[in-house]
């Protein structure tokens, strides 16, 4: 699995990075401090899911979640599918409305985050 990690903060960021290297399935193909960079990537259209930040302080308290608003509606390019991890457990009621596979509140614990590449992380979302 192809994974991008947008994540502002460098100690989450490689904490993430860290717990995903766990599993030997997942290949971290990309890491962004900002949503800007990180839909650059996803239009090449060559990542299988991501595990994105809501609150990219640079941006704004819900940046992450505009962002995984677009991918929602992609219709030209394969739509990866979306982990949400945030600090603000608040978000979650308006997260779901992008149909995320999962959505982990920080701080991560390995044994949360790690049973999401347990699981069979799906590889194809339809659109």
């Amino acid at each position: 699995m192809r994974i991008l990690i947008v994540e502002d903060r460098p100690l989450a960021r490689e904490r993430l990075k860290y717990l995903l290297s766990q599993h030997p399935d997942v290949e971290v193909i990309g890491e962004c401090e900002d949503t800007a960079s990180a839909w650059l990537l996803i239009m090449d259209g060559d990542i299988d899911g991501l595990f994105l930040d809501i609150d990219i302080e640079t941006e704004g308290n819900r940046a992450g979640l505009d962002l995984a608003l677009r991918i929602h509606n992609l219709r030209d390019i394969k739509q990866p599918w979306i982990v949400i991890t945030t600090g603000f457990d608040e978000w979650a009621l308006e997260a779901h409305k992008v149909r995320p596979f999962g959505y982990l509140v920080k701080p991560l614990r390995d044994a949360e985050t790690v049973s999401y590449t347990h699981l069979t992380l799906p590889t194809n979302r339809e659109v």
